[in-house]
């Protein structure tokens, strides 16, 4: 969230980055610090977002990308803008970067940020997003932004906060050398551009409410609470990146607001709703044909205690049947867990009746494990 009266809008259109085909163009690894697109992580939401932001206001411009590691990024800039020119100091990155993204209006140089391979004045949008902090020459990489842009152009950059990146996780990013507090970084952009606008970004797991159209009177800002309280503070609480907008003229009207995931969403908060929730022990029996949901019972675990589930559809099943014709699947727990299991027992409720017992190691041995790893207790280890 942006200071100042910026007035949000909604990003619409759809560009696609990872246009390189597998077979043809191997993947970078992935190092700690540089995003590359098999990633999956909270990394990924961050970068993208950051990407998204500079997209909505890259339409038609000449955009320098400076730091653009694998390319990504600069490719999903040249899908709008009039000619990127991406650059990093990492040979190797830039020829893959060439490799992966070719398009007629992109283009990937090496070089360094304190010396950019592009004439003055030639660039009207520069994208610098976790750079800074790389460096330890700040004011110098500012003054070749400077001399690269053309009097009206902008500077889109973002940079961790060193008081809740690093000062307080009480960690520290070995690829950094010289992180900057908010407020350092903001009067720092200031001593060279005569506009600027400062925010901050954090990822989080919420839930977002916006209307159909945008309004010069809406606040925007964070809600938080629990179940007792709610509240509401302008901007990014805690946010750990901070990200600017700069400029010697007028500044670009920005897109604000959350970036989904939408292919992740779903499946993220039903893990979270396994969470919270307390684990399941499922069993199934068969006659033939498969397992199948209607034919099991379920009940939540209960650790160090005996446990029993009356299978109501075995009701009117022989004690006697074969082991063809009668078949049981048993899911110790519903997700990724180390259970302990001592005895398992199948008793006719009708006469006591022990169908089917396991409390010796040739008894489990017997068992199929279809999935997990089955370790017997007298095992070593």
């Amino acid at each position: 969230m942006f200071r100042e009266d910026e007035i949000p809008c909604f990003f619409e259109q759809q560009v696609s980055s990872f246009d390189m085909d597998d077979d043809e163009v191997k993947h970078l690894p992935w190092t700690g610090e540089r995003l590359v697109p098999t990633y999956r992580g909270q990394g990924l939401y961050e970068h993208l977002h950051r990407y998204a932001l500079a997209v909505a206001i890259a339409n038609g411009k000449r955009v320098l990308d400076i730091a653009c590691g694998e390319g990504y990024g600069s490719n999903l800039l040249a899908a709008v803008s009039a000619q990127v020119i991406g650059v990093d100091i990492d040979a190797e990155v830039v020829a893959h970067a060439k490799r992966a993204y070719q398009k007629e209006n992109l283009i990937f140089r090496e070089g360094s940020c304190l010396k950019i391979p592009v004439e003055d004045h030639s660039i009207d949008l520069v994208v610098s997003f976790e750079t800074i902090e790389h460096i330890d020459e700040h004011a110098e990489f500012l003054r070749e932004i400077k001399r690269v842009l053309a009097p009206e152009g902008a500077l889109l950059i973002s940079s961790p906060d060193k008081r809740e990146y690093t000062d307080r996780t009480g960690t520290t990013n070995p690829f950094h050398k010289s992180e900057l507090y908010h407020d350092d970084f903001h009067r720092l952009l200031k001593q060279y551009f005569k506009k600027c606008r400062v925010g901050k970004q954090r990822l989080i797991a919420g839930s977002w409410i916006a209307p159909d159209a945008s309004s010069p009177t809406d606040v925007f800002g964070t809600f938080n609470g629990e179940i007792k309280y709610v509240n509401f503070q302008p901007g990014v609480s805690n946010g750990v990146f901070s990200i600017a907008v700069c400029s010697d003229t007028r500044l670009p009207r920005l897109k604000l607001g959350v970036f989904e995931n939408r292919m992740e969403s779903e499946t993220t908060w039903a893990a979270f709703d396994r969470s919270v929730s307390a684990p399941v022990f499922q069993v199934f029996s068969a006659q033939r044909e498969g397992f199948k949901e209607e034919s099991s019972v379920m009940a939540p675990l209960q650790p160090n205690v005996w446990q029993t589930l009356k299978l109501e559809q075995l009701q009117s099943l022989p004690t006697d049947c074969s082991d063809n014709l009668l078949r049981y699947r048993i899911d110790p727990v519903d997700r990724p867990a180390s259970i302990a299991i001592s005895r398992i027992f199948l008793i006719a409720e009708s006469d006591g009746a022990i169908l089917y017992s396991a409390m010796r190691l040739a008894d489990f041995e017997q068992i199929e494990c279809s999935a997990g790893l089955l370790k017997y207790a007298d095992e070593e280890g």
